[in-house]
């Protein structure tokens, strides 16, 4: 599965919200429109200007041209003629969100909640973005910890309910334990606030929601669990280990501080450079696929296998030379503290949940595969925004998600 492709990891909820465009008026005001649109502050205080003057607007498109115009006012510090215009758009769209925060600023808000500490950043200046997205960490947290506040360092952490108790799953079935189930309300909670905002500033309706993760973790069954330490010293511990050109190079690799000699990383997935090793990649990768037992292997990528799913690792520094997926279950790790990782191509990895939300969206389940790259073309066409654009979208052909109406590129 292509790099860009992978949803590896702890699952961290990241929601989207789109503000929807505009429709543009007749083709006859098409110019100014452009102009009134403008980064350029002059354009817009121009473009906007005419279309007032012009009239025949109805009162949510001479808003938008008020604000709009207000905006690019405030921008060249023409802050009198910039309030009376919010003033004005106020009157004719009272709920027009770009007026409201064409007079704000950025505030910065913190919360505690137990172990976890939220952090929003809210931009109430010039206009509402129209992409605007945020990350939370309290799943994917909850989801790895052995115990909740093992060390008992976290004061505040004494609900009991969590408070050293075991994290993540409770059994196969995704069952989620009292310190998941912690983190998912608060996820939930924090998207509900945002929800409640977007109502507050009547653009609810005109905002599309895209819910979902950039990775998952593994393994989801606790019985699966395996942690025979790093993949490095389990190579050094084979009978052969200081004999064997491939095991030499791994030692070598994994001992080099600095400069060209190579690098092992590991997780629930290792990745092995080679660079400054005088050995070859197919060497290895027999080398290790021979220990696969031993190592707890399920697959080994090298040489022509790996070039057909990522850059060739001569070409491309960023690419190993060799990838180990483990064993399902597997963390390359010692660690007391985490029952489970992500990095790997494992199901737990790759698979997580993908929301597509918008009132005027009538509720299905699409089973259509679907990776997280689509998600990218998705906002651009609900922008109205060619996704050809993007250099990854014409590289890797990657289409918008499937199953979303016509209208949610207008």
């Amino acid at each position: 599965m292509p790099r860009v492709n992978r949803i590896i990891g702890r699952a961290i909820a990241a929601a989207l919200l789109l503000a929807l465009p505009s429709l543009l008026p007749s083709q006859a005001w098409a110019d100014d429109w452009e102009d009134c649109r403008s980064s350029d502050t002059a354009k817009s205080v121009a473009g906007c200007g005419a279309l007032i003057e012009r009239g025949g607007l109805s009162d949510p498109q001479l808003g938008e041209a008020y604000s709009r115009r207000a905006m690019a006012l405030r921008q060249r510090n023409q802050l009198d003629d910039a309030f009376a215009d919010i003033t004005k758009a106020l009157e004719l769209t009272p709920n027009n969100s770009m007026a409201y925060t064409a007079r704000g600023s950025i505030t910065i808000q913190t919360a505690q909640h137990g172990t976890q500490i939220t952090i929003a950043v809210c931009d109430t200046g010039p206009g509402i973005p129209e992409v605007f997205g945020m990350n939370f960490q309290a799943v994917s947290v909850g989801q790895k910890l052995a115990k909740d506040n093992f060390d008992n360092s976290c004061v505040d952490d004494n609900d009991p309910s969590i408070n050293q108790q075991p994290g993540g799953y409770a059994d196969g079935a995704g069952t989620p334990s009292q310190v998941l189930a912690y983190g998912l309300q608060k996820t939930d909670e924090a998207l509900a606030s945002m929800i409640q905002a977007l109502k507050s500033q009547g653009i609810y309706d005109s905002t599309l929601f895209i819910v979902t993760a950039k990775h998952g973790q593994s393994p989801i069954n606790p019985v699966k669990i395996n942690k025979p330490g790093h993949f490095a010293d389990l190579v050094a511990a084979l009978p052969d280990a200081g004999t064997n050109p491939a095991g030499i190079a791994i030692a070598n690799a994994n001992a080099c501080s600095t400069g060209s000699c190579g690098f092992v990383q590991d997780d629930d997935i290792a990745l092995i450079w080679l660079q400054g090793q005088n050995i070859g990649t197919q060497q290895v990768a027999d080398y290790l696929n021979n220990n696969a037992n031993a190592l707890f292997i399920e697959e080994v990528l090298g040489g022509a296998e790996l070039k057909l799913k990522f850059n060739d690792p001569a070409k491309d520094s960023r690419t190993p030379d060799i990838i180990v997926q483990p064993v399902y279950g597997t963390i390359y790790t010692g660690s007391k503290t985490k029952n489970a990782e992500h990095g790997g191509f494992s199901f737990g990895d790759t698979n997580v949940g993908l929301i597509v939300s918008n009132p005027h969206l009538s509720a299905r389940v699409v089973k259509t595969p679907v990776a997280t790259s689509q998600v990218a073309p998705t906002i651009l066409r609900a922008l109205d925004i060619d996704p050809e654009q993007l250099k990854s979208v014409r590289v890797e052909h990657t289409q918008a998600l499937p199953g979303l109406p016509e209208w949610i590129a207008n």
